[in-house]
């Protein structure tokens, strides 16, 4: 602690006065912690060490070795999982991070390099894909032909966040739909993929993901 003992006992005595408990037992050749004094000693462990992990954190962010990249649970299981051993074997000296979240994030705050998402682009983010939606359904539920678009109304329909593409791809097939079941209750897109790939449930899926966002270089 760089202290000598003396002043680290007028310290610990400041404490006990500051309390008005006392946080140790003294006797002539030992000395033990009462009840309020392990209570006391372990928040304060707990404190330093969340410390700690802040600062080891905050360091490490600045560490050009590392990318921090955010994206869609589904792209990121299906995409761009698969793809990380052949980027890796590429370049090993680049240990890549993913956080795997629907939810947009501010990069700076959240200490994010990289963002992959679908949407308008924001200053800043560079356009990788044209956005495309086709409708995708389990074999298991018409293993024989395709599905027509107006059977499709017969199925219960899948979206997340997006219901309103599902009226948006019926109107541009010619059909214009009065009332459609759209189960919007996923709380991310990896799910709604399961869910569609279970069977009994249609999902309208992008093609690819057309943003990626960047804040290293301004």
């Amino acid at each position: 602690m760089g202290r000598t003992q003396s002043a680290v006992s007028q310290q610990v005595k400041a404490l006990e006065q500051q309390l008005g408990i006392d946080l140790f037992v003294r006797k002539p050749r030992e000395i033990s912690l009462t009840s309020a004094g392990r209570t006391f000693a372990k928040s304060a462990r707990t404190s330093i060490e969340e410390l700690e992990a802040s600062v080891t954190e905050i360091s490490r962010k600045n560490d050009p070795h590392i990318l921090r990249l955010t994206t869609y649970q589904s792209f990121a299981i299906h995409w761009l999982i698969p793809r990380l051993p052949g980027f890796s074997i590429r370049h090993p000296e680049i240990d890549v991070r993913i956080n795997a979240d629907d939810q947009r994030l501010d990069l700076r705050t959240e200490g994010m390099d990289l963002a992959i998402r679908i949407g308008t682009v924001p200053a800043g983010a560079e356009v990788l894909l044209p956005e495309t939606f086709v409708p995708v359904y389990a074999p298991s539920i018409a293993s024989e032909r395709r599905i027509n678009i107006e059977e499709a109304l017969e199925h219960r329909l899948l979206a997340h966040l997006h219901a309103n593409l599902w009226d948006e791809w019926f109107h541009l097939n010619g059909l214009e739909v009065q009332h459609s079941e759209i189960a919007t209750d996923y709380s991310h897109s990896g799910l709604l993929v399961q869910a569609a790939i279970a069977g009994g449930v249609l999902h309208l899926r992008r093609r690819s993901s057309p943003l990626i966002q960047s804040i290293r270089g301004g």
